[in-house]
């Protein structure tokens, strides 16, 4: 559990405008614990914090996931279509 002193900390993080890059809103802190954190305009949703180990991976995972789905019904259409 995190304790009302990283709760300061991670919000001073979150609000320092170096720990943000390019204007889509990417987030990099390694003195944030959080993994995922509100976006710079938070009705713009959630992001990743790309210095924890769990965020990389989760963000890495949003883009590789459905690239390795698209190739899989790509390859099996490809069978399908052999077949006839």
């Amino acid at each position: 559990m995190i304790g009302p002193g990283q709760d300061e900390q991670n919000r001073r993080e979150w609000e320092d405008p170096a720990n943000w890059t390019l204007p889509v809103g990417i987030y990099f802190s390694k003195r944030d614990t959080r993994w995922i954190v509100p976006k710079r305009n938070p009705m713009l949703g959630w992001t990743f914090n790309l210095a924890t180990q769990k965020g990389a991976w989760f963000f890495l995972g949003s883009f590789l996931i459905p690239i390795l789905i698209l190739a899989a019904v790509i390859v099996a259409l490809g069978f399908s279509m052999a077949a006839r």
